[in-house]
């Protein structure tokens, strides 16, 4: 291999633990179509940057939720990611309401959304996908709660 073989040595563990990452939560999101449905609360968050792999960073609104399961509360987040003027667009209009999640029945900390799809999300890529959410901006779900 020469002179260049470390660079693999380096490259390739990084890239096959992205890989796994990835692996893991798409397997996470296939067994949660068993879980229990609920609806939650959500609330509009602030906009922000997501890591995208092959674009970089890019532009994200992250929107919380809210839902009881036996009368305890659980909180939830995920992030609405495309252009910039998109993502404005669709955060200044955005509306408080519900939205349906599936949750853990094991631990109901765990869920997420049941449709990806959401026609308010209008073309926007939703994700829940910890690697994109670990630098979500901090936000108060106080209301989404109702405290």
């Amino acid at each position: 291999m020469g002179s260049s073989s470390w660079i693999w040595w380096f490259f390739l563990p990084v890239v096959g633990w992205l890989l796994f990452r990835q692996i893991w939560h798409l397997a996470q999101q296939h067994g949660s179509v068993r879980w229990p449905a609920a609806d939650a609360t959500i609330q509009r968050g602030p906009t922000g940057l997501v890591p995208v792999v092959g674009r970089g960073p890019t532009s994200a609104c992250f929107i919380g939720y809210c839902f009881s399961v036996e009368g305890k509360r659980y909180t939830g987040l995920f992030a609405l990611y495309g252009p910039e003027d998109n993502v404005e667009r669709v955060h200044k209009n955005f509306s408080s309401g519900s939205i349906r999640v599936r949750y853990n029945p094991a631990d109901p900390s765990v869920s997420s959304l049941v449709d990806l799809r959401d026609p308010r999300f209008e073309d926007l890529e939703a994700t829940q996908n910890p690697a994109h959410l670990v630098n979500a901006p901090l936000f108060d779900l106080e209301d989404a709660i109702g405290r």
